[in-house]
C-alpha cells in the first residue's frame, strides 16, 4: 500500500496505525519530501504532519533547505490543529531560511489565536523561536509572553509561556 493511502486512512487518534506507516516507509527514498507533499490535502496533513514530527522524535537526521522550505510554504494550508501543532513542535529543530521568514511569522501569529490552546501554547514557543534567529523580534517577543500571563487562561498555555520566560524572554 503506498504512503499516501495509508496516510489518508489513519483516523487521527491511533498511534499504532501511525507509528507502523512511518516503521514500513521512513527507509524508503523520498519519504520525507513525500510527506511534505501532503500538507496541502486537508485529508493528509495531520498524518503527514504527525509523521515528520515522529522523524525528529526518533532522532532523525535535520531537514535539508529544500524540505524546510516546502513544509514552511505550506503551513497557511493546515487546517487541523493537531497539523498545525505538530509543525510548531517541529520548528526548534527546522532552521528558518530568512526567505521562508514571513510565512513562519505569519504561521505563528496566526497560531498564538486559536482556538486550541495547546497550538497557542506552541505557538508562543514558535514565536521565541522566530525571535532567538532575528533579533528584531526579541523585544516584541517579550512583550508577547508577558501579554499571555495575563491573557491566557489555559495552564498549558501559561505553563508553556512561563518556561519561555525562564529561558531568557
Amino acid at each position: 500500500m503506498s504512503l499516501k493511502t495509508e496516510v489518508g486512512q489513519w483516523d487521527r487518534k491511533s498511534k499504532d496505525f501511525i507509528s507502523e506507516v512511518f516503521y514500513r516507509h521512513s527507509d524508503q527514498p523520498g519519504f520525507l519530501t513525500d510527506l511534505a507533499g501532503m500538507l496541502d490535502e486537508a485529508h493528509l496533513q495531520s498524518g503527514a504532519t504527525w509523521l515528520l514530527k515522529h522523524h525528529f522524535d526518533q532522532g532523525g537526521e535535520p531537514f535539508d533547505t529544500q524540505l524546510v522550505t516546502a513544509i514552511y510554504r505550506n503551513t497557511s494550508a493546515l487546517v487541523h490543529w493537531d497539523a498545525k501543532l505538530h509543525v510548531l513542535q517541529c520548528v526548534a529543530q527546522m532552521p528558518i531560511p530568512i526567505s521562508e521568514k514571513p510565512a513562519v511569522e505569519a504561521f505563528v501569529r496566526h497560531c498564538l489565536t486559536d482556538d486550541a490552546k495547546f497550538v497557542r501554547a506552541w505557538a508562543y514557543s514558535g514565536f521565541c523561536e522566530l525571535a532567538r534567529r532575528f533579533p528584531e523580534f526579541r523585544s516584541e517577543a517579550t512583550h508577547v509572553l508577558n501579554e499571555a500571563l495575563s491573557s491566557e487562561t489555559a495552564a498549558s498555555v501559561l505553563s508553556r509561556v512561563r518556561r519561555e520566560l525562564q529561558r531568557g524572554y
